[in-house]
């Protein structure tokens, strides 16, 4: 009787192989674009980020949302800083600003009330901001004398991380009216440092007045970063 023949040591189980045959699982509608997008007049993939259109040629660090989602108040929900909450992320139509103004700060006072489970008597101002002031100084602590993020050689994720909310907040590209925040984080000048290290080592010096900032593409960003990260140690 012939033998059987066994899976071998490196073949997948086979739930997992049916399981993968049956991908995509499902397809997702594609997501709405920004606002100020203009009308796609043909069907090759584009992608968005947002930028202003001299940052982007130079491949200066976007100000993507996600990036902005921690300083709800001061972007979102501070009337101080409306100026520069139109200039990032309404659209240019008088009518339409209206509208996603009142959303976004609806969002932004939903979450911020979530996150500090206060159920009436609205935002406390001075709790956020005491609650930012102890993650500043967490990290700063975390950070410590070295350069990087626990230790490392070179940047890893979590410096990227970090430099996602710091550099926003102390980079100097963005006009905050109330700079309460921003203040806040310039008395930890280890992040501020990390800020303008990583910001450096990214993008070369950083900008000044009447000083241009050398150009870098999307790929020698991206390939930067890769070599940044691929010796990060684990701890």
């Amino acid at each position: 009787m012939a033998a059987t023949s066994s899976p071998g040591l490196f073949s997948a189980p086979a739930p997992i192989k049916s399981l993968f045959k049956s991908f995509p699982l499902a397809v997702h509608p594609a997501e709405e674009l920004p606002a100020r997008a203009p009308a796609a007049d043909d069907a090759i993939p584009r992608l968005y980020v947002f930028a202003r259109e001299a940052d982007a040629q130079r491949g200066l660090p976007s100000y993507n949302p996600s990036c902005l989602k921690w300083q709800l108040h001061t972007l979102y929900v501070n009337e101080a800083n409306d100026t520069l909450l139109a200039e990032l992320y309404l659209p240019s139509s008088a009518l339409l600003r209206p509208a996603q103004r009142h959303a976004l700060r609806a969002a932004a006072t939903t979450e911020i009330l979530k996150v500090t489970r206060r159920t009436n008597g609205g935002i406390d101002k001075e709790e956020v901001y005491q609650v930012a002031q102890e993650a500043f100084g967490a990290l700063d602590a975390l950070l410590g004398e070295d350069e990087w993020f626990l230790g490392a050689e070179t940047p890893g994720v979590l410096d990227a991380e970090v430099f996602a909310y710091t550099h926003l907040l102390v980079g100097g590209r963005l006009a905050w009216a109330d700079a309460e925040l921003s203040e806040s984080l310039r008395e930890f000048s280890g992040l501020v440092r990390h800020a303008e290290r990583l910001y450096q080592r990214c993008w070369g010096d950083p900008v000044q007045h009447g000083q241009e900032m050398q150009p870098l593409s999307l790929q020698n960003i991206v390939v930067r970063y890769a070599q940044s990260t691929s010796q990060l140690r684990s701890h």
